[in-house]
C-alpha cells in the first residue's frame, strides 16, 4: 500500500458500504484471456464492474492494490461486525443464564411471561 506522503489525497471510506457492494453487487465469473485460449480459466471480478461500483481502475484492467484494498476492507470490516455479533451473543447468554436462575427460584422473567393464553 502507499504511504500517506506519496499520495496526493486520502478519502475516508465506508467499510460496511464497501463490503455490502462487494457481496451483494460485484458479479464474479470465469474467463479466459483472448491472447490465452488453452490457459486455464480464471475468477474474479471484470474491471468494468470494479470500475462502476467502486470507481477504481480504468475499467480495462483491475488494478492488484485496489482489489487488494477493497479485500482488506472487507476484512476489517468482517472482523467489526464479528465484534459486534460476539458481543451481542454474549449478552443473550448472560440474560439467559439469569433468566434460567430465576426461574430456578420460581420467579417470572421480564418479557418472558406465558403468552399461550
Amino acid at each position: 500500500m502507499e504511504t500517506h506522503h506519496r499520495v496526493q489525497s486520502s478519502d475516508d471510506i465506508r467499510m460496511s458500504e464497501v463490503l455490502d457492494v462487494f457481496v451483494s453487487e460485484l458479479p464474479i465469473s470465469t474467463w479466459r484471456y483472448n491472447h490465452e485460449p488453452g490457459y486455464p480459466r480464471h475468477i474474479g471480478p471484470m474491471a468494468q464492474d470494479m470500475h462502476r461500483l467502486f470507481q477504481v481502475g480504468d475499467g480495462k484492467t483491475i488494478p492488484v492494490v485496489d482489489f487488494l484494498g477493497l479485500l482488506v476492507c472487507c476484512v476489517k470490516e468482517l472482523g467489526h461486525r464479528d465484534r459486534e455479533l460476539r458481543a451481542h451473543i454474549s449478552e443473550l447468554e448472560t440474560m439467559l443464564r439469569g433468566g434460567e436462575a430465576s426461574a430456578d427460584r420460581g420467579t417470572a422473567v421480564s418479557g418472558w411471561e406465558d403468552q399461550t393464553g
